[in-house]
């Protein structure tokens, strides 16, 4: 079976307590949007930090370093759309 082309992702992250994980960034002109599920975020984005909790939502430009932390108690759960403009 074939897939075809498909200019997104979607996926759920899980990041466990006091744990960070460091993207480089994505495509230049790439999107991301995530919506927290579980637990607390602290993201990083240009040396800006925002603070996400369960059904808060965040939309950025994805093509530079990004840092997502577990800040809270327990496990960080999230989805992640990342969207790649043609």
């Amino acid at each position: 079976t074939s897939t075809p082309y498909r200019n997104f992702e979607l996926f759920q992250i899980e990041i466990d307590e006091g744990y960070s994980y460091k993207s480089l960034g994505h495509s230049e002109k790439s999107q991301e949007y995530i919506m927290v599920l579980e637990g607390e975020l602290t993201l990083k984005i240009n040396n800006k930090i925002y603070k996400l909790n369960p059904d808060d939502s965040i939309s950025f430009s994805a093509s530079t370093e990004h840092i997502y932390t577990n800040s809270g108690n327990g496990i960080l759960k999230a989805t992640i759309t990342n969207f790649y403009p043609a």
